[in-house]
């Protein structure tokens, strides 16, 4: 048993060289088929992509409208419960200063009927931090709040201002309160104190509880520190200074984001407006789960479409291919079928341009392939032959005549051309029905030549190739013909 050496052993095919080059194959087969499916495809999905991009950017629109409407809304609640709670200020206040020796906050006591439950307490601090009057009873003035941030304000701040603190727990309320305060003045206009109201947040963010929406109510100071929040009040005094919504808010006086929510928080659009008088921002929060609910509804379906419409493609695209598969093979069955007659084939258009011809045609009649190419003009290549001769003496009138035209779409008419080698051609044309004609060129040299032997045998005696009695009787009969056409006569010399 012989082996090939290692030089002669060809490597198996790697899978992957394999599928590329079938993918090859098929690209190059079908480019246009599968161009068209992609194309398709490609149109489809990127209409199906604007449609729902532009169906998110309407949602996401809609819900800064909603959010900035509900928040402008809310600045104008806000504000409100803080003029009334700085009246009270103003009020105390003025009431201390025209009176400080009789001043007392008894009035502000719940049993007074002044208390409506917005203010926790309504409170009086001397100008060493002491705490003197309060309205949840009395006190002996030894409470230090001179360290609390409401109260050094004033000391340090030589303006008269309205400061809010951010949620403190009250000592002597233990309630999470936040503290508007104010200066006193003496009856001389010097500093006497401040005067705290503290406010539980929930009266900051009440207007929350109102809106039929999924999200949350915030209330920023300048610092970014959360004085109110609502529903979350774990919020509270909480830092969002360096949160995309402190830095919005810091930079800007109202506008609107859609940051990326934290790990286990909702998404949500919110809008932000800073109070017109005090150093306060309004912020509000809009859940956008249950606004892209309607969103996610309409992808499904979409996409679903988009799916049903493109497993149709792809139907309607293997069927075409399968198809142009068919024809394709039909076709090349078709080519060697022609390739493989022993006939010349040509055909030629209504416009006088070769549409078709075989290799067999080529070379029984000796002509050049880029002459008898598809598409050429078929004059060029008769007043070729013709110059070569092809057609005898008879020269440019048998080539105009060539090839043979039938008078009828269904006759089919014949003729034999002897080339200059020899070769004897018979031609058959047929016109086509749509213009221009059809012909077949068959070499019947070797028939001709066979029938000519024929004849000779049958006038010819087998041994000695003389004329015999067959060939005598048919010349006989031609003479006499002539004879009597003529008006002459015969005579026969018989020798033995």
């Amino acid at each position: 048993m012989q082996h090939l050496p290692p030089a002669a052993v060809r490597p198996a095919a790697k899978p992957a060289d394999a599928a590329w080059s079938a993918l090859a194959r098929l690209w190059s087969a079908f480019r246009f088929e599968i161009a068209l499916v992609l194309t398709i495809l490609a149109i489809l999905w990127g209409a199906i992509g604007l449609r729902l991009a532009e169906e998110h950017r309407e949602i996401d629109r809609g819900a800064a409208v909603a959010a900035a409407n509900i928040a402008g809304a809310a600045e104008q609640g806000v504000a409100r419960t803080i003029e009334a709670i700085d009246q009270r200020l103003r009020f105390a206040r003025e009431a201390y200063r025209r009176d400080p020796a009789g001043f007392t906050l008894d009035f502000v006591a719940s049993k007074g009927g002044y208390s409506d439950g917005m203010m926790v307490q309504l409170a009086l601090i001397d100008t060493a931090g002491k705490l003197r009057q309060t309205n949840l009873g009395p006190t002996d003035g030894t409470l230090d709040l001179s360290d609390r941030p409401h109260f050094r304000i004033h000391v340090e701040e030589p303006a008269d201002i309205l400061f809010i603190s951010r949620p403190v727990l009250g000592r002597v309320s233990q309630r999470w309160t936040v503290q508007f305060t104010r200066k006193l003045y003496a009856p001389d206009g010097s500093f006497a104190g401040v005067v705290v109201c503290s406010l539980d947040p929930y009266w900051l963010t009440q207007f929350h509880e109102l809106l039929n929406v999924s999200g949350n109510m915030l209330l920023l100071g300048q610092d970014g520190i959360v004085r109110a929040a609502a529903p979350d009040g774990t919020m509270l005094s909480h830092d969002l200074s360096d949160t995309p919504l402190g830095r919005a808010a810091a930079a800007a006086d109202h506008g609107s984001i859609h940051p990326a929510p934290a790990p286990g928080k909702p998404d949500q659009r919110i809008s932000f407006r800073r109070l017109r008088n005090y150093p306060i921002t309004v912020a509000v929060g809009m859940d956008m789960a249950p606004l892209h609910a309607g969103y996610d509804a309409l992808r499904r379906y979409t996409i679903a479409i988009g799916a049903g419409v493109t497993l149709l493609v792809l139907v309607v695209g293997f069927l075409l291919i399968r198809h142009k598969r068919r024809v394709l093979a039909s076709r090349e069955v078709l080519r060697h079928a022609i390739e493989n007659l022993d006939q010349g084939l040509l055909m030629i258009d209504r416009h006088g341009r070769i549409s078709l011809r075989n290799t067999r045609y080529v070379t029984l009649l000796e002509v050049p392939p880029a002459l008898a190419e598809p598409g050429a003009e078929h004059a060029r290549l008769v007043e070729w032959q013709a110059a070569q001769g092809e057609f005898g003496p008879a020269g440019a009138d048998a080539a105009a005549r060539h090839p043979p035209v039938p008078e009828d779409d269904a006759a089919v008419r014949f003729a034999e051309r002897v080339r200059p080698n020899g070769t004897a051609l018979e031609i058959r044309t047929r016109l086509l029905a749509g213009g221009g004609l059809v012909s077949t060129y068959t070499d019947v040299t070797d028939r001709r030549r066979a029938q000519q032997e024929i004849h000779h045998l049958a006038h010819h005696d087998g041994l000695t190739d003389l004329a015999n009695r067959t060939l005598l009787e048919e010349r006989l009969t031609q003479a006499l013909a002539a004879a009597e056409r003529a008006g002459g006569r015969l005579a026969v010399l018989c020798l033995t």
